[in-house]
């Protein structure tokens, strides 16, 4: 408002000394003229120090809009950065949490499995999973519970073997025997 008023009577002041220039005479022109001059250079210096003022306010804000500006980069690159690093370490927990529970359920079934190889087939793998290696501790108990289904019916066959074997050895003794009874009973008929 304030520049509005100063420009309304600097173009006041402005188009009376052109219309004193223009109607006067000589001698009056240059007393008024000198006035007019000076009341014009007055409105103009107001003009220009209300220029120079806005000019030095809207350089304010710049400076004013330039460090927010910075601060907000700074927020943000400290956000980016904040989020990035939450983002990294929450991929390696969340990897680490899958690694642990895909490498448990077989390092269990790396146990069992040499526990097998040495001859132990009471083991038995509980993982309770439905992916590939609760799939694979399945088949790896029913292949222990078979091989020990295995031996049981090697261990019966066997013993019925060992009895098989006993039963021919005594009936092996007691042909001997009645051959050699045979024997001696022709012998003693021939004899006599």
């Amino acid at each position: 408002n304030e520049a509005l008023k100063a420009y309304s009577d600097y173009s006041v002041q402005r188009d009376n000394l052109i219309s004193v220039v223009i109607n006067s005479e000589m001698a009056n022109i240059s007393r008024e003229i000198l006035v007019s001059t000076q009341i014009t250079r007055q409105r103009a210096d107001i003009i220009d120090n209300l220029i120079t003022e806005f000019a030095d306010y809207k350089e304010h804000v710049g400076e004013l809009a330039y460090d927010n500006g910075n601060v907000i980069y700074a927020n943000s690159r400290t956000f980016m950065l904040v989020l990035i690093f939450s983002g990294v370490l929450s991929g390696l927990l969340i990897g680490f949490y899958i690694s642990k529970i895909i490498s448990s359920p077989i390092k269990q079934l790396d146990v069992a499995a040499n526990k097998v190889a040495s001859g132990d087939v009471s083991v038995l793998v509980n993982v309770n999973s439905k992916d590939e290696v609760g799939s694979l501790a399945f088949a790896f108990n029913k292949m222990v519970e078979n091989i020990r289904n295995s031996i049981k019916e090697i261990e019966q066959k066997s013993e019925i073997a060992e009895r098989a074997a006993q039963e021919a050895e005594e009936a092996k003794t007691i042909a001997q025997k009645q051959q050699q009874y045979l024997a001696e009973s022709v012998e003693t008929i021939l004899v006599e």
